[in-house]
């Protein structure tokens, strides 16, 4: 058997007339093809990416509002910013993450039964930055953004020089 040919992918996302060309070459017009994704691949309901769905429930604001708080609370206390704060909470499976997750009703994010996280860190980081922005005014990030800077100044300044050998 010879080597297979490489197929170079272009980098850039693919435009609505790419993908209607794609899906009329297959039978499908592209309105149907949108139907059978959002049908069969979207979870409806949850964060399309751009609206955040789940926060048009005022209750579901506050519980992400308060549990932004709490990361804030937690950044403080242990002299972190804010993306190293939501990985450490993430990794450690921290029962009020697990229950923010859940009453989000995020899907496939947690295992109740194990009271575990599924989603990588990484990822609960981004979402956690995400619904920063898109909940909290733009000064009160700012200032939230300000007192990172300074914590993390602070921080630094306390670091001993480690002794070379």
């Amino acid at each position: 058997m010879g080597k297979q040919k490489k197929v170079i992918r272009p980098k850039t996302k693919t435009n609505w007339v790419q993908f209607a060309k794609f899906w009329s070459a297959r039978g499908l017009s592209p309105d149907e093809a949108t139907n059978v994704i959002a049908d069969n691949w979207l979870d409806v309901g949850w964060n399309d990416g751009i609206h955040f769905n789940m926060f048009k429930d005022p209750e579901n604001q506050k519980l992400a509002m308060g549990y932004l708080d709490y990361v804030h609370e937690y950044m403080a206390a242990n002299r972190l910013m804010f993306k190293a704060a939501c990985l450490k909470l993430a990794k450690t499976h921290d029962s009020r993450t697990i229950d923010t997750l859940a009453f989000l009703l995020v899907p496939k994010a947690v295992d109740l039964s194990k009271g575990k996280i599924l989603v990588a860190p990484s990822t609960f980081a981004k979402w956690c930055g995400w619904w920063r922005n898109y909940l909290f005014a733009d000064d009160y990030l700012e200032r939230l953004k300000e007192l990172e800077k300074n914590n993390l100044k602070f921080s630094l300044a306390k670091k001993k020089k480690t002794k070379r050998k």
